[in-house]
C-alpha cells in the first residue's frame, strides 16, 4: 500500500510538472519532439500505474499521449519516432481496458469506463481514414478499433447490473468486430453470442457458438 501511495504521489507530481513544462514549449520541430517525448513519459507513468493496480488512472494519460503522437505523425514530423510510441500507447490502452473489465466496480466506474471506450473508439475511427488501406497505421488503428468494440460489446452484454446492459449496442459492436476478423476469432464470436442472448435472440446465439 505504501508503494502504491508513492506511485500515486509521483504521478501527481509528474502531471503538475508536465503541465508547467508544456506551457513553456514553443513552436517548430523542437516543440513536436518535446511533445513526443512527454508523450513517452505519459505512457511510462500509465504503465507504472497499471502495474500497481490503478487502471482507472491511466486512460487520461494515454488519451493525451496518443493525441499528440498522432498529430506528429499526421504532420510528417519525426514519423518513425512518434509511430513507435503511438503503437505502445495503444497497446497499454488495451491492457488498461482489459484490467478495467476484470474488476468489480461501482455503477459510476462502469459508466466512466464505457465513456472512455466510446471516446477511444471515436478517436480511432477519426484517425483511420487518414491512411491508405495497406499502410501499417491503418492496420494498427483497425486492430485497436476491433479490440475496443469487442470490449464495449462484452461489457454491455454481460454486466451483472441490468441497468448497465444494452444488448442492441452490444450486438452492433460484436458484429462489427466479427466482420472485421472474418468471423474467425472465437473470443469475438463469444461476445456476439452473449449480445444476441441479451436481446433474446437465443437461437441465433446458439448458431454463433456452434
Amino acid at each position: 500500500l505504501e508503494e502504491r501511495d508513492q506511485v500515486a504521489r509521483a504521478a501527481e507530481r509528474f502531471r503538475a510538472a508536465l503541465s508547467i513544462g508544456e506551457k513553456r514549449v514553443g513552436g517548430g520541430d523542437r516543440s513536436i519532439r518535446l511533445h513526443i517525448e512527454t508523450s513517452f513519459a505519459r505512457i511510462h507513468v500509465a504503465r507504472m500505474l497499471l502495474r500497481e493496480g490503478s487502471p482507472e488512472d491511466t486512460v487520461g494519460l494515454l488519451a493525451a499521449a496518443r493525441e499528440r503522437l498522432a498529430k506528429a505523425v499526421a504532420e510528417k514530423t519525426q514519423v518513425a519516432y512518434a509511430n513507435g510510441f503511438l503503437s505502445r500507447a495503444l497497446s497499454v490502452e488495451r491492457d488498461c481496458f482489459t484490467a478495467l473489465m476484470g474488476t468489480d466496480r461501482t455503477q459510476l466506474q462502469i459508466r466512466k469506463t464505457l465513456d472512455d471506450l466510446d471516446a477511444s473508439i471515436r478517436w480511432c475511427e477519426r484517425e483511420l481514414p487518414r491512411w491508405p488501406a495497406g499502410h501499417s497505421n491503418y492496420q494498427m488503428y483497425g486492430k485497436h478499433i476491433i479490440y475496443l468494440r469487442n470490449a464495449r460489446g462484452w461489457q454491455l452484454a454481460t454486466d451483472p447490473r441490468e441497468e448497465s446492459r444494452d444488448g442492441t449496442q452490444a450486438v452492433i459492436d460484436a458484429s462489427r468486430a466479427c466482420e472485421l476478423t472474418g468471423h474467425q476469432n472465437w473470443a469475438y464470436l463469444d461476445t456476439l453470442a452473449a449480445a444476441l442472448a441479451e436481446t433474446g435472440e437465443f437461437e441465433k446465439a446458439v448458431d454463433v457458438q456452434q
